[in-house]
């Protein structure tokens, strides 16, 4: 689903010459509601009622905007849920009144995503702790049996093998108990130039051949209070997934920069003007399309191929930002690469 894709059904006369909507007909609108391309649609009164009842049964989280009617007709297509109605003058208004519906829309988009994913993590917590104990009596009756057996005994080989599958089933159980944000964090004064100094050190066996990785740490970067193993770790799964993108080589950037974001680009509760250091991890890779985008930190979900992944780093990764007052996003587009920042506040926030 494309949710800047903007549609314009049937001629509209006195639209803006800065309104960039697609030109549709009425039927291809509906039939764009029914299979989730559209993202706004914009229409005039004499297709707003056939196509406002469509939208509230086909896709009620489309915004419409009727354009060209009257005043007189504003209440009755507002009544029918117009999200705005333009005519006359306030045609100019249109390409504003698109841009902050799209904006609105986004962010109840990913209100929604991270209130599932909310309610992912809680399931995850109650599902790990009978995991765990399953996986205990499994190594406990493993180990007990082994201890029995003779050092030459052949059964001793399907005793380990059977405690390696535990190991990593255990492995997973911790994955998913920082995605659901119940591991323990031991946070203290982090400095971020000294952190990523560690990390790129560790990062370039990493890499492996053919990617070469670059750094971009911008002045006055503020302390941060974080577990350093924890957030070594979520940024070695972001570089790791840029090495993955990038098969046949090519650059990874590590940027740091310190910024104070606000109004829907501020993810977390934080008081007016908070500074925040965003770390990103980017790569001109392959991208990813709209669909996987929306679902990167969904545990178990993963665009690599059937045993190549767990599809549980980003879940994790995920987790850990969010344990330590901040948050992860990534901003892809398929043939064009792929930035993952991690927000954290700044020591004394």
């Amino acid at each position: 689903m494309d949710h800047n894709r903007i549609l314009c059904a049937g001629a509209i006369e006195g639209l803006p010459a800065e309104f960039k909507g697609e030109p549709v007909s009425a039927e291809d609108a509906a039939g764009a509601l029914v299979d989730g391309s559209c993202g706004l649609l914009v229409c005039g009164p004499a297709n707003a009622r056939g196509l406002l009842a469509k939208r509230g049964l086909l896709a009620p989280e489309v915004p419409v905007v009727v354009a060209a009617g009257s005043m007189d007709q504003e209440e009755e297509f507002v009544k029918l849920g117009a999200d705005a109605c333009l005519w006359g003058d306030r045609l100019a208004l249109l390409p504003a009144t698109v841009a902050a519906l799209l904006e609105k829309r986004a962010a109840l988009a990913l209100r929604s995503r991270e209130r599932t994913l909310e309610a992912e993590g809680r399931v995850c917590a109650a599902m790990v702790h009978d995991f765990n104990n399953i996986l205990g009596a499994i190594e406990g009756y493993a180990t007990l049996n082994l201890r029995q057996l003779a050092g030459t005994d052949p059964l001793r080989e399907d005793l380990e093998e059977i405690r390696k599958a535990v190991a990593k089933g255990a492995d997973l159980a911790r994955k998913l108990m920082t995605f659901s944000r119940r591991q323990n964090v031991n946070k203290v004064a982090v400095g971020i130039p000294l952190l990523l100094s560690g990390l790129r050190e560790r990062a370039e066996g990493l890499m492996g051949g053919g990617l070469r990785l670059e750094t971009d740490l911008r002045p006055g970067l503020p302390e941060v209070m974080a577990d350093p193993a924890p957030l070594e770790q979520l940024l070695l799964s972001l570089l790791a997934n840029a090495r993955d993108a990038m098969p046949g080589g090519g650059v990874v950037t590590l940027k740091a920069e310190a910024l104070k974001p606000e109004g829907p680009a501020l993810r977390v509760p934080a008081p007016p003007g908070a500074e925040f250091v965003k770390i990103s991890v980017i790569d001109s890779g392959a991208g990813l399309t709209p669909e996987a985008a929306a679902r990167l930190f969904e545990p178990f979900f993963s665009t690599k191929g059937r045993g190549k992944g767990s599809g549980l780093s980003l879940a994790a990764a995920y987790g850990i930002a969010r344990q330590h007052g901040g948050w992860l996003e990534a901003k892809t587009l398929e043939g064009r690469g792929s930035e993952f920042s991690v927000f954290l506040p700044a020591r004394g926030i």
